[in-house]
């Protein structure tokens, strides 16, 4: 049996182009020069701010595409989507209570 191990990684994807950032796509100011999870972090500390969720989807739409841009197998891309959408509802859980310890 022939068994493929894929290994697809994202944690620093960026834009194709800066006019595609997410900072432009949001409208957002941009307030650090370093990659879209940081500034999801720093949204998140913003008391107020909701931009956060909107940085963290751009992050699983691009991860998402990624991966269907070079999984073909149907059963393992549905597995990776999985994934994907899982990490990235952990890490807006996390910024959101992180977003509530700053309220308090």
């Amino acid at each position: 049996m022939v068994t493929n191990r894929i290994a697809l990684v994202c944690s620093a994807r960026s834009a194709a182009t800066k006019a595609e950032g997410t900072t432009n796509r949001y409208g957002l100011e941009q307030r650090v020069s370093n990659g879209r999870l940081l500034r999801a972090a720093e949204e998140a500390l913003i008391p107020g701010s909701s931009a956060h969720g909107g940085i963290v989807k751009a992050i699983r739409e691009d991860h998402i595409d990624a991966a269907r841009g070079v999984i073909r197998g149907k059963e393992i891309l549905e597995r990776v989507e999985r994934e994907i959408e899982f990490e990235c509802k952990r890490l807006e859980d996390f910024l959101n209570a992180a977003q509530v310890c700053v309220l308090m």
